[in-house]
């Protein structure tokens, strides 16, 4: 009992100091080039996502015809 007390203070501890002290990870993230990158290949990607999506069509297509003729 002692022993989930212990850890549910250490974890009501650790937020809140991590909450009080300033540290790099909490600096901001440029992240304009990587939002213009991915929306360059929005088109490749939309080319790539169509034909898998018809792939699937195709097969899902195939074992219900073979279903119905069976």
């Amino acid at each position: 009992m002692f022993k989930r007390y212990f850890l549910m203070f250490m974890v009501v501890v650790s937020t809140i100091l991590s909450a009080i002290i300033p540290t790099t990870a909490n600096a901001a993230i440029n992240v304009t080039d990587l939002a213009t990158e991915i929306s360059g290949n929005a088109a490749s990607l939309n080319t790539v996502m169509a034909a898998i999506l018809g792939l699937i069509v195709l097969v899902v297509g195939f074992n219900l015809l073979k279903r119905i003729l069976k």
